[in-house]
């Protein structure tokens, strides 16, 4: 049996500026899959998809692992930050906190 499970988070920001491949979830999707990964492709902010695919990748008894690849927005729903790069791991100012 083989239970290796990734999930990846993918925001389309990272550290310092925009991730070359932002949400191209079919770009990740062909890398994992050329490692002989299985991909399922989900909303990341949706609880019942990540327990779904969870639950799947767990069924899923075979030699391949399989990679989660959720699509999230970086600070949904606050708006002040929602999708902005540059606030990366920075603490909120006092009159945001």
């Amino acid at each position: 049996m083989f239970s290796l499970v990734a999930l990846v988070d993918v925001n389309r920001v990272g550290q310092s500026g925009p991730t070359e491949l932002g949400w191209n979830l079919d770009a990740y999707a062909r890398r994992a899959e050329a490692f002989g990964a299985r991909v399922l492709v989900i909303d990341g902010h949706d609880l019942a998809a990540i327990d779904g695919a969870l639950s799947e990748a767990g069924q899923a008894a075979s030699e391949q692992p399989t990679v989660i690849l959720a699509k999230t927005i970086k600070g949904r729903g606050f708006s002040e930050v929602e999708d902005q790069e540059g606030r990366h791991g920075k603490p909120f100012p006092p009159d945001m906190a």
